[in-house]
């Protein structure tokens, strides 16, 4: 009987086991949503309901993502530090000194370095050993004329903007530039007639701007010349989506686009009527998310048809991220919600200790959420006993 026992146990157990495909997340963040491609798009994440597995508390408003790399976060506060973190328990690592006010982008990592735009008061693009946080150089690329420089990078060259220079056109908002890593000498550098409030994006062989003379330009990532420019209804409030062979951007006035990267032939076009959106796209699969004040909009990519949208409290939604099945999304309200992908419905709601201003940010299994209370909260799936009237019994008699 022990050995039939075993047997129906053993059988038992491989059923559940095969009913459980591998988990797979994602290792990295870097950047705002995720990557350069700026897609917000998780291969899985943790489901509802979770638990908060640790908290790492700064003296300063937290209002970018950070960053995660190789089992490290990194994050910029107002308290003008930038942290090291061990993703697993949320241990400080490092600290380090920053000019005043702190970064004003969200940090990128590349090779050995931290980078990232400050305000010194000037406008300036500076970069952090990422072993120690010390700090390696600043490079000035503006004086408070238009915003701090967004930064990305590749495997030749550093990407970023300055102010145009005295003298130039009056028509020029901004510079985009692409810098050798060595000597920060400009490879080569591009005039623009509008302002990249939104972060630009990579594709390949292309960088993509979206700027507030309602414009998105698409450059050549080896020359800095123009591919091609689209004009656009209104001003772009999210970063350029990379999707395939397509770049998306959402405009104030309710306006969502698709572009062929190679040539700039509008794909399709977009409005949710009466909305004002408010901030970068993220992918489930084939659905689009795109918030919207206290709402989050979706758009289905293929049928290009408008699905389900979740009203939030009367406050600001943060821009999402996205596994297939879950959506994870914070609120100026204090709350982080996460949302079933299909059918927008609130799986799981979280009060944090202060306002969320920035889009959560998820890697190896943990969603990190940052707060206006100066607190970095780490959430990860609560392992649910099982119910012992669903376990197999061993019966009574054989």
């Amino acid at each position: 009987m022990k050995k039939l026992w075993a047997v129906v146990l053993a059988a038992t157990l491989l059923q559940a086991c095969a009913a459980q495909p591998e988990r797979r997340f994602n290792l990295d963040w870097n950047g705002i949503q995720g990557g350069f491609e700026r897609t917000g798009a998780l291969p899985d994440a943790p489901r509802p309901p979770l638990k908060q597995k640790w908290v790492f508390e700064t003296e300063g408003r937290l209002v970018y993502p950070p960053a995660v790399f190789q089992g490290q976060v990194y994050l910029g506060s107002r308290d003008s530090q930038m942290y090291a973190l061990r993703l697993e328990d949320g241990s400080q690592v490092w600290r380090t000194d920053l000019p005043q006010g702190g970064i004003f982008s969200a940090p990128v990592i590349w090779g050995d370095a931290i980078y990232a735009g400050t305000w010194v008061p000037y406008y300036s693009v500076m970069a952090w050993d990422l072993s120690s946080g010390t700090e390696r150089w600043a490079t000035q690329t503006g004086e408070m004329v238009n915003r701090p420089p967004w930064v990305l990078t590749d495997a030749l060259q550093l990407y970023t903007h300055r102010d145009p220079a005295i003298g130039d056109d009056e028509a020029i908002k901004v510079v985009a530039a692409a810098w050798d890593y060595d000597t920060r000498e400009p490879r080569w550098e591009q005039p623009l007639m509008g302002i990249p409030a939104v972060a630009p994006a990579l594709a390949p062989e292309a960088i993509i701007y979206a700027t507030d003379d309602q414009r998105l330009t698409v450059l050549e990532r080896a020359t800095g010349k123009i591919r091609w420019q689209a004009e656009l209804e209104s001003v772009p409030v999210s970063a350029p989506l990379v999707h395939g062979e397509r770049v998306m951007v959402a405009t104030e006035t309710g306006f969502v686009y698709a572009f062929e990267l190679a040539t700039g032939a509008t794909a399709w076009r977009f409005q949710f009527k009466g909305a004002r959106l408010s901030g970068d796209l993220a992918l489930s699969g084939q659905r689009l998310l795109v918030p919207g004040g206290q709402f989050l909009y979706t758009f289905d990519i293929q049928t290009l048809e408008e699905g389900w949208r979740f009203r939030g409290p009367p406050t600001v939604l943060t821009p999402a991220i996205a596994s297939p099945d879950f959506v994870y999304i914070g609120a100026a309200n204090k709350l982080f919600y996460v949302l079933d992908a299909r059918q927008g419905t609130v799986a799981g709601m979280y009060r944090l200790g202060g306002e969320i201003l920035a889009a959560p940010v998820a890697a190896e299994g943990l969603v990190l959420v940052a707060a206006s209370d100066g607190k970095l909260y780490a959430f990860e799936e609560q392992v649910l006993q099982p119910n012992p009237a669903q376990q197999p019994q061993r019966p009574s008699r054989w």
